[in-house]
């Protein structure tokens, strides 16, 4: 894979502390990417016969002493003019009205071949790597070019309110936009192409300090709407399929805050409540086993969550700073966090929903202004953690790979400045 980019952005801002102020500027931006690999089946190879005996296809194999690259180029402009101001309304009261335009350009190929490894191509051998999901429409192969042009503008409102001197309250409603493409792993025709995202947020809270300054506490309210979220899923066969759900939402509840319970000792601590829902996503990719919902062999995913949104989650932290002389200081940190159960699998299959678990991590260092060394201990309660799984590509239904966090884990490190 090869990518390069180009970015600038220019702003111009008001000085500071008068009744409105004001920020402005421009954003451009250019990329081009290329991205190759291949399908490669060699003579010896285990899988023509495996495919064979486990579907019951003599076709498969076919396969053997063949190969199916994938070549795939994308580039891509965009620019954008934004402006936010603020209204000092009264010394406790403001208001942020902002905007941005958003116009982005792209272009975007892909081809997949049938070649041979010292062979003849087939119409059996198209045939097979059909039954694979590698689709072709001409000949061989598929040569599929789109370009796509796309603009938003996206405003924000935002309305702050200190009601005293220890506590802040807001509101604000904001709105985002990712652009579409076309995609560089999947294998089939009709899903070359998926279309931009588009998301509301709506947003209520309040910021907190008490006891002198000693401890901080801010609680959020949120509720997001997105359109046509961007979706990335296993094909059940050899590909990944960027698609889009047509509506999700996703609201919540955060907390999170510090206390200096003594000189040298703070507490940190966070948790939120999250509440995740397809409202409409009925063009889905099935997990193994699964009964597609329709003839084009999608499933129905509305009303489920989606992978990685555990209800609750909750971060704490101890962290403790000790003089020990006038140029050296002794840090220690101990920080936990708690997830929830969720499902680590892009299919959602409930097979790989996970149980709620806890890890625990740890650090003890000695710093100076221009050296520090630490003992550092990661997962120091060794919990096993599956983070991601999937299905096996050409595999026997049910067949799965996975990743684990890493176990425990303690190194020694040293920093020097100069």
């Amino acid at each position: 894979e090869e990518y390069e980019q180009f970015s600038q952005e220019i702003r111009l801002t008001s000085p500071g502390g008068e009744t409105v102020d004001w920020i402005a500027g421009a954003f451009y931006q250019s990329s081009e990417q290329k991205f190759d690999d291949a399908i490669q089946v060699d003579m010896d190879s285990i899988l023509p016969s495996a495919l064979a005996l486990q579907t019951g296809a003599s076709i498969f194999l076919d396969l053997a002493g063949t190969e199916a690259p994938r070549h795939y180029e994308q580039s891509s402009d965009s620019w954008a003019v934004f402006a936010q101001a603020t209204w000092n309304i009264t010394d406790n009261l403001r208001a942020t009205l902002g905007g941005r335009f958003t116009q982005e350009d792209k272009e975007g190929q892909r081809s997949l071949d049938i070649a041979s490894i010292g062979g003849t191509i087939t119409p059996l051998t198209v045939a097979a790597y059909g039954a694979l999901g590698v689709e072709t429409n001409q000949g061989t192969g598929h040569d599929l070019k789109g370009d796509r042009s796309e603009s938003a503008f996206t405003p924000l409102v935002n309305v702050q309110w200190d009601a005293t001197e220890d506590m802040m309250v807001y509101a604000s409603y904001s709105t985002g936009f990712k652009a579409g493409g076309f995609s560089a792993r999947a294998n089939n025709v009709d899903s070359f192409e998926f279309g931009e995202e588009e998301v509301t947020n709506y947003e209520i809270g309040m910021k907190t300090s008490f006891a002198d300054g000693a401890a901080e506490l801010n609680t959020t309210y949120f509720y997001t709407e997105y359109e046509n979220l961007q979706i990335a899923q296993f094909d059940g066969t050899l590909g990944f399929n960027v698609g889009n759900a047509k509506a999700a939402t996703v609201q919540g509840v955060e907390l999170d805050g510090r206390w200096l319970m003594s000189e040298g000792l703070t507490l940190s601590y966070a948790a939120s409540y999250l509440d995740f829902e397809y409202k409409d996503f009925t063009n889905g990719n099935c997990y193994a086993g699964q009964t597609p919902d329709g003839d084009a062999g999608l499933c129905d995913y509305t009303g489920k969550s989606a992978q990685y949104t555990p209800k609750k989650t909750l971060n704490l932290s101890l962290d403790y700073a000790y003089p020990l002389g006038d140029a050296l200081e002794l840090n220690a940190t101990l920080d936990a966090q708690y997830l929830d159960n969720q499902n680590v699998d892009p299919n959602l299959d409930p097979r790989n929903d996970i149980d709620a678990y806890t890890t625990a991590n740890a650090r003890l260092s000695l710093d100076s202004e221009a050296w520090s060394v630490a003992l550092v201990g990661k997962n120091i309660t060794d919990k096993e953690v599956v983070t991601y799984a999937g299905k096996v590509p050409l595999a026997p239904a049910g067949t799965e790979y996975g990743f684990v966090k890493r176990p425990r884990t303690v190194a020694v490190e040293g920093k020097y400045r100069f």
